[in-house]
């Protein structure tokens, strides 16, 4: 008898927030368009940032 494989396929995470120790600036961490500074040491700033970010990937997506 054999068992059935439970494989888990691992999946992206998405956009986010990650923020440097050494400079205490927020990036944007996306693995599909690469990671970008958001230019700010400030966590608000930063989530705008991100969710101009996201906005912008959206556009052209066919859902």
């Amino acid at each position: 008898m054999s068992a059935a494989l439970n494989i888990s396929i691992a999946q992206a995470k998405g956009p986010r927030l990650y923020r440097r120790r050494d400079t205490g600036i927020w990036i944007i961490r996306d693995t599909v368009r690469g990671d970008r500074s958001t230019g700010t040491r400030d966590r608000r700033e930063a989530e705008r940032a991100l969710a101009l970010h996201l906005a912008r990937s959206q556009r052209g997506r066919v859902t």
